[in-house]
């Protein structure tokens, strides 16, 4: 595991204090697999929507996430986007063009998982 994500994952860990082991490991998921994890074949357009509409904004809460170390992938936050102005459609698009695009590597998943694990036993 590089130090550039090693520095996400501290960023994460800092900007959510009540981070568990299962938000990070989500984190290594998302970070590997891209937004196919979102965007499915058990995706709901209307739940979507709802979610847009109904997420709540967490103080301080920034548009979008760092969750790669290569800078390719973020996690768009539904609340401070929409606070903004941004239309949910262009959103929707953006995590669709990523899923065409972004080739997942499950393998990483694992590899970066072991990794903490070493990191975090040493």
């Amino acid at each position: 595991m590089n130090k550039k994500f090693i520095d996400i994952i501290n960023y994460h860990i800092r900007r959510y204090p009540a981070l568990e082991v299962q938000d990070i490991y989500k984190l290594l998921y998302q970070a590997a697999n891209g937004p196919r994890h979102y965007i499915n074949k058990e995706f709901d357009i209307n739940e979507f929507y709802r979610q847009w509409n109904e997420a709540k904004l967490l103080v301080g809460q920034p548009p979008l996430e760092p969750i790669s170390s290569d800078g390719k992938l973020v996690r768009a936050n539904f609340a401070p986007l929409r606070d903004a102005g941004v239309h949910p459609d262009d959103v929707l698009n953006a995590a669709m063009l990523s899923v065409e695009a972004y080739i997942p590597r499950p393998s990483l998943l694992i590899q970066w998982w072991r990794d903490l694990g070493d990191l975090i036993r040493n």
